[in-house]
């Protein structure tokens, strides 16, 4: 987070965000590590991964069947609520 330093008035702190391209919760800590940002906008990957969240919060990959993926991704496509958080 950046704050304000050379203000009279206190400023709030504010979050920094990388640009996406984080395709794996080894991508995305990596990012945050090696950067120094808050977070980082994960777009695509949670395409083609939606149980990234799941995979960033638990700091480790999600290692599910190919079935178990097929049926996610079609819940997803078809709008049927899933929590991956």
């Amino acid at each position: 987070m950046i704050q304000g330093t050379h203000s009279r008035f206190p400023v709030p702190r504010i979050p920094i965000f990388g640009g996406g391209d984080a395709f794996s919760a080894q991508d995305y800590w990596s990012k945050v590590e090696s950067s120094g940002v808050d977070g980082v906008m994960i777009a695509r990957g949670a395409l083609i991964k939606p149980w990234i969240f799941t995979e960033i919060k638990e700091r480790r990959e999600w290692d599910i069947s190919s079935r178990e993926r097929l049926e996610l991704i079609r819940k997803v496509a078809l709008g049927i609520p899933t929590c991956f958080f």
